[in-house]
């Protein structure tokens, strides 16, 4: 009779057996799918940090390139003899520009838009030689032209820097940009009318002074001889100018808040131009100011928030003689707003207002939404959709930049 005891408990434990081990299989699962998720954690948040330590590398390599007539360079060594010359070997980039534009007034074809060649480098310490050879499409044919070529002297006594040579002025932001390093496909309908299709681009020097204050503060002054351009008087993006010029810009820079910087400058430039025909006579005086506003936020990782403004006054005197001097007045802007979400998706829209600068005042406005895809720094996918008010005017764009070298990395 002792034995019935046992006997019932018997298939009562040959029955549990399997679920205890079950369950411990069970609990060994989930401690396995935990240590899973912990080690996917622990990856994302490497990932985050590794992204936010080039994020910060970019940030300073950005910073530097600002200051760099100021900063102090990296003091290359330029040994003497018979293998000196490898010292002097420049830095060299090539960039492309493949473009595809659609519309009523557009090519609707995809073509090659440009390349340039960049070469750059230290020549002896403080100072460094650069030059930009670019080869443009032109309605139907390619031309190849000096874009820029200019020695600078860093650190000269008294925080003075020198520039001399060809290059594009230091008026306002996006002058002094080369197209490939815009966040869109076009230029803005304001800076196209009152600076030329091609930028401001002169022969001369200037002088920089970098002020001795706790926040980056820069003053410059130049005088050059822009490049003629053929204009016909009238037309909306006509104007260009040309001659002898004076420009002077101030500008400065300094921190918000953690990750929020502020840009705010003031340039001014005092030239001719256009000629309306091909009299010599046939010149205006202009004066043309230039106010910009940038404020960029650096989140985590790469995530950027830039918001920039330009606004531009010109001024013009006609002085044809046998006539009565004319003055008017012209104004145009335009405001960006850009997202990064990461490295490698941007998107952004911007607005465009203009007056043209002939002497009958037309009004026109774009609204323009732009999306990037970026493969490396210097290579990126953009597809761009545009429209423009006063032709009624709807345009498509692509693009597809590619470059290696210091010069294709993005400024921004």
């Amino acid at each position: 009779m002792r034995f019935k005891p046992v006997l019932f408990l018997l298939p009562l434990a040959v029955v549990a057996l399997p679920i205890c081990g079950s369950t411990q299989t069970s609990q060994i699962e989930v401690l396995k799918r935990e240590i899973q998720e912990l080690e996917g954690q622990l990856s994302e948040i490497k990932k985050l940090y590794e992204e936010r330590i080039l994020q910060l590398e970019t940030r300073i390599k950005n910073l530097e390139q600002q200051q760099v007539q100021f900063s102090e360079p990296a003091q290359p060594t330029f040994p003497f003899g018979k293998n000196s010359s490898v010292a002097y070997l420049p830095d060299i980039s090539f960039i492309g520009n493949v473009i595809g534009s659609f519309g009523t007034t557009q090519d609707n074809k995809i073509y090659l838009d440009g390349i340039e060649f960049a070469f750059g480098g230290y020549i002896f310490p403080n100072a460094r030689a650069d030059a930009i050879l670019g080869i443009h499409r032109h309605e139907d044919h390619y031309e190849t032209k000096l874009e820029e070529g200019y020695i600078s002297f860093f650190n000269l006594p008294g925080n003075f820097g020198l520039q001399a040579g060809k290059r594009l002025l230091d008026f306002g932001k996006i002058n002094q940009m080369h197209q490939h390093h815009y966040l869109f496909v076009d230029k803005p309908l304001a800076t196209e009318a009152y600076l030329g299709e091609h930028g401001m681009i002169g022969n001369g020097a200037s002088i920089n002074y970098l002020f001795p204050l706790p926040f980056f503060l820069q003053a410059s002054v130049g005088y050059w001889v822009l490049e003629g351009h053929k204009c016909e008087g009238g037309q909306l993006h006509s104007f260009a100018p040309t001659a002898d010029a004076f420009n002077a810009r101030l500008w400065s820079s300094f921190s918000l808040s953690e990750g929020t910087e502020m840009e705010i400058g003031t340039s001014y430039l005092k030239a001719k131009g256009p000629h309306y025909s091909d009299s010599l006579e046939d010149v205006d005086d202009i004066n043309l100011y230039g106010f910009d506003l940038t404020l960029k936020y650096q989140g985590f990782g790469f995530q950027r928030f830039l918001f920039r403004n330009e606004v531009y006054f010109l001024q013009r005197d006609r002085l044809k003689p046998g006539e009565i001097a004319d003055e008017w007045w012209r104004k145009g802007l335009y405001s960006l707003l850009d997202y990064r979400f990461n490295q490698y998706w941007d998107a952004g829209i911007r607005y465009d207002w203009v007056e043209s600068p002939g002497v009958e005042k037309e009004p026109n406005q774009g609204y323009s939404f732009f999306l990037t895809r970026s493969l490396t720094e210097a290579t990126k996918f953009r597809v761009q959709t545009s429209y423009l008010t006063r032709e009624k005017d709807w345009r498509f764009y692509v693009q597809a930049l590619f470059g290696i070298g210091p010069h294709s990395h993005p400024l921004e």
